[in-house]
């Protein structure tokens, strides 16, 4: 059996090994600690870096669309003058048919407007051969065209 003083130097031992086992585990709960304090902070940093260069590529495209909204407006600005003078064009160019035959009608009116008149004065001086011929055949009357 051991001694009183064996037993005593033993019971130390086994008290400064736990000590220096605690002082162990300290020591590595805090490096461990440590460690995660370091991550967590990197991480903190590496998520603000992407939350930056996502709000920069967020607006750079937002302005890309702007850009390329107003060229569409732009465009459609553009194609609709370009509508409004081929309308106003076209639109000029049928009313000077309009006004062309019109101009037809009123000389042919004029024409059966005469002939009339000679008739009716051939007629009231009575004359036997009734009313003169005339001299040539009428025009086919020109007809409107329809609009494509």
């Amino acid at each position: 059996m051991p001694s009183a003083e064996e037993m005593r130097e033993l019971a130390q031992e086994i008290v400064a090994s736990k000590r220096g086992r605690k002082e162990a585990v300290a020591s590595m709960q805090a490096g461990v600690k440590s460690q995660l304090v370091g991550y967590r902070s990197e991480h903190q940093t590496m998520a603000e870096e992407i939350r930056k260069e996502l709000t920069e590529d967020a607006k750079a495209r937002q302005m890309g669309m702007r850009i390329q909204l107003t060229g569409f407006r732009n465009d459609h600005q553009a194609m609709a003058e370009e509508m409004r003078a081929e309308l106003a064009k076209a639109t000029k160019a049928l009313k000077k048919d309009v006004r062309g035959q019109l101009r037809g009608y009123d000389a042919e009116m004029k024409e059966v407007r005469a002939e009339l008149f000679a008739a009716r004065r051939a007629w009231q001086q009575g004359l036997k051969g009734g009313p003169p011929k005339p001299k040539r055949k009428p025009k086919p009357r020109a007809r409107l065209k329809p609009s494509a």
